[in-house]
């Protein structure tokens, strides 16, 4: 697990505690590289597309030796045929730190486990400050509310992003009063989607 940097059947919560030392564990929640690239707010994230934040995001975290990161492949990045994949990308960086979460270890089942998250724009963004987990995000607008609580901190720039991952391990876990709220938004947020419309007109991956 440690110098392969990969995922196997076997790997158990104890193997991630045991990684993680006295560190505190950050999850990069990648995105499919090929998947609506631009969004809603395209125009307002930190970086062009999530190949260049995938990288960037590796590197700094790599240089912090505070952390210990694992990166969360998208569940349906093995739907899709591009190339390269976010596991492709991955192995070309050269990183010491940081690791892939295992796939057969739920990442919300063990959000125990995880001090912070990092993505552009994610669901995790709605999810994660449920559990009291926050979650940076290299974009702004990630959801309608986002600004008036501390479940998500939304960056505008890449200098403001690199500075925040450096002093990523001295961001503390959410107060139950913004975790309250962090639930309200994600009633409201999903409740408002395409989740309760006919099932015939759900995206796919094709």
């Amino acid at each position: 697990f440690n110098n392969s940097r990969v995922s196997s059947n076997s790997t158990k919560r104890s193997d991630i505690t045991k990684l993680r030392g006295d560190s505190k564990i950050i999850v990069i929640s990648a995105h499919c590289l090929v998947d609506n690239i631009t969004g809603i707010n395209g125009r307002q994230t930190v970086y062009r597309d999530f190949y260049t934040w995938l990288i960037e995001t590796l590197k700094q975290c790599d240089k912090n030796t505070n952390i210990t990161t694992f990166l969360k492949i998208h569940p349906m990045e093995k739907e899709y045929t591009y190339k390269p994949k976010v596991i492709d990308v991955f192995k070309s960086v050269p990183l010491k730190n940081v690791f892939l979460w295992p796939d057969d270890l739920d990442l919300k089942e063990n959000n125990d486990l995880i001090d912070v998250v990092l993505t552009v724009a994610g669901s995790v963004a709605i999810e994660f400050p449920c559990f009291g987990v926050p979650v940076i995000a290299a974009s702004i607008n990630t959801i309608p509310t986002s600004s008036y609580y501390e479940g998500i901190v939304e960056v505008r720039d890449k200098g403001e992003y690199i500075d925040i991952i450096k002093k990523i391990h001295t961001i503390e876990k959410i107060d139950q009063n913004n975790k309250d709220i962090s639930m309200l938004n994600y009633y409201f947020f999903y409740g408002s989607m395409w989740y309760f419309i006919d099932k015939k007109y759900y995206p796919t991956a094709d």
